[in-house]
């Protein structure tokens, strides 16, 4: 198996569109917004937003479609310095929201959200200096990443369910899903039972609306440390037949 020291060309296609969706974001948010400040209905820059996300799904599914994999971790991940840097930026990311920030709802879960995000941090600074040496990560470093996310949906839910508008919420719920499924996929890769077409296409789709949700969103250090995370694991993995990613 041929590895190199290049991103998947997927990687390279989630960031940039992911960049380009932030940009049109921020653009209908300053001009697309009536004297409520709600956005326009059927504003241009929203279609636009709207095409630009059918397209990036349809591109990035249809690539991990081309492209199963095998379903072995060795088979697929050699040591990386970028995947490790992007471990550390999730771990920081993940570590100062809960830290800094206070969720919408109170209580237990609210609690909840806050320890499971620092087991998060920690679980993922011991795998990006396991995937540094090349060495598979135990499994239940990720396992804290998978739970924490699968809560800050719940914590947010009502908060988000109760915008009347979709486009404020959508990038953030779906960025934050997409990354429940990474975490749980790439411990079940490590636990010698995963799917690397699953693994792959969540951290892409992940990736994608993580870098979206930095415009008008809440929590822009735990999507943004966690966007890096997602695109660059895929730094020296390799694709069917030796193909170098």
């Amino acid at each position: 198996m041929n590895h190199c020291n290049r991103f998947n060309p997927a990687a390279f296609a989630a960031a940039a569109l992911g960049v380009v969706g932030l940009t049109l974001r921020r653009f209908l948010y300053a001009f697309g917004t009536d004297d409520r400040g709600l956005l326009v209905s059927r504003h241009p820059l929203s279609i636009a937003l709207w095409l630009l996300t059918l397209g990036s799904l349809g591109y990035l599914l249809f690539f991990v479609y081309q492209h199963p994999g095998s379903d072995r971790y060795e088979d697929n991940f050699s040591p990386s310095p970028a995947a490790a840097l992007g471990h550390l930026l999730a771990a920081l990311g993940i570590g100062l929201t809960v830290l800094t920030c206070r969720p919408p709802m109170e209580g237990f879960l609210a609690a909840l959200w806050g320890i499971l995000g620092i087991l998060s941090a920690l679980g993922l600074l011991l795998a990006g200096f396991q995937r540094l040496r090349g060495d598979m990560p135990f499994f239940l470093t990720h396992a804290p990443v998978c739970l924490f996310f699968m809560v800050h949906v719940v914590v947010h839910y009502q908060s988000w369910s109760s915008d009347p508008q979709l486009q404020d919420y959508l990038a953030p719920m779906l960025g934050a899903m997409g990354l429940m499924f990474f975490a749980y996929y790439t411990a079940a890769l490590e636990a010698g039972c995963g799917r690397r077409r699953m693994q792959m296409g969540s951290g892409l789709t992940a990736g994608f609306f993580c870098l979206v949700s930095l415009a008008g969103g809440d929590y822009p250090l735990l999507y943004l440390g966690c966007a890096c995370w997602a695109l660059t694991n895929l730094c020296r993995s390799a694709l069917p037949g030796g193909e170098p990613a």
